[in-house]
């Protein structure tokens, strides 16, 4: 009886030839998601989960820092989304100060750094977005 796991492995096996076939590079499939609750909101772009040691930097979320114009709204913006909540973020890079750069989500799917930005209180960091979130 065929499982998911066997459909899986069938699938990785079949996208990994058609990449072959093309001449480029099959994508890993080993994602990290940490799932947690929310321990300390660091300012509107940034913040730390339960049991999860490096910081999580949102990708593509460009928010004002301390000592900047609108530092204390965007932070409580994020409070508010985000304060003592369960999320999941996806690993999508680590930054150069060894920061967890990720895309967080909340338990009823909505993406926080999709809800920063379009909340005006962050901007979209484009350089590494592509302008992702402008696209809708």
């Amino acid at each position: 009886m065929w499982n998911i796991i066997n459909w899986s492995i069938i699938g990785t096996v079949f996208l990994s030839l058609a990449f072959q076939v093309m001449g480029k590079e099959a994508p890993s499939f080993k994602t990290l998601i940490i799932t947690s609750k929310v321990n300390y909101i660091v300012d509107g772009d940034s913040l730390y989960l339960h049991g999860y040691k490096p910081q999580i930097r949102l990708w593509g979320v460009d928010a004002p820092e301390k000592g900047e114009r609108g530092f204390t709204k965007a932070k409580n913006q994020l409070k508010q989304y985000a304060s003592s909540k369960e999320l999941s973020c996806e690993k999508v890079d680590q930054d150069k100060y060894g920061r967890t750069v990720a895309r967080c989500y909340l338990a009823n799917g909505e993406e926080i750094n999709r809800l920063m930005i379009d909340s005006g209180k962050a901007a979209e960091y484009k350089y590494f977005t592509k302008g992702f979130y402008s696209k809708k």
